[in-house]
């Protein structure tokens, strides 16, 4: 489709001019296995780092339309929360950390959903990401089907209201239960526990009244 195009923000190893020619290089190479003719979609490369009012331009610009992650698997899914924080409709699998927030409650029911759902298998890794200690051999990950991607690329593009819907709401949704000082509570009780705030709280109290009688 020539009104439809992919921006691809990434880099192999380093924020540098040699990584980027690099990441170009090896871009270039995938592409040119397509025949003349099979590719009608203009593709555009983003690469390095970014600030964070880059990345907000960036996720709200009127000309990106959704955000595809297919990832083997995430820890916690930054990129795919940002766009969920930026009103994006989002295209990936759901499996990876990415789940804890891209389910969300219609209508005060049941959570559902709030993303085109890609399916997939899990599979072995590929001997050639093997690193040491880090992802070893007989680890397994989340290997996307490529037919099923093709189809939610053609369902978001053909019923982007639906999504863009999706999008609204999940937004609404993080922005209440993945608020900063929301997360700073639950991190702070998991690891102190709320008897141990309490008596921060009364330290504070009493250090503040001793002030006072100084």
């Amino acid at each position: 489709d020539q009104e439809v195009g992919l921006v691809i923000k990434t880099f192999s190893m380093k924020n540098c001019l040699m990584d980027r020619n690099y990441t170009s290089t090896r871009l270039k190479k995938i592409l040119n296995e397509y025949k003349d003719g099979d590719r009608k979609c203009k593709i555009y490369l983003l690469h390095g780092d970014m600030t964070n009012e880059e990345m907000t331009g960036l996720y709200r610009h009127p000309g990106i339309k959704a955000l595809i992650s297919l990832t083997h698997g995430e820890g916690f899914g930054l990129p795919i929360f940002e766009a969920a924080y930026n009103e994006l409709p989002i295209i990936t699998t759901d499996w990876g950390g990415q789940v804890d927030f891209l389910y969300a409650p219609d209508k005060g029911k049941k959570k559902k959903a709030m993303f085109s759902k890609v399916k997939y298998d899990i599979g072995p890794v590929q001997q050639e990401v093997l690193w040491e200690n880090v992802i070893i051999e007989g680890s397994q990950w989340c290997h996307p089907d490529g037919g099923s991607f093709k189809m939610r690329l053609r369902e978001v593009r053909n019923n982007y209201k639906k999504y863009k819907s999706m999008a609204k709401k999940l937004y609404k949704y993080v922005n209440v239960e993945f608020a900063p000082e929301k997360q700073y509570e639950l991190f702070a009780n998991s690891v102190c526990g709320p008897d141990f705030l309490e008596m921060e709280s009364w330290l504070t109290e009493l250090e503040n009244s001793e002030q006072v009688f100084e």
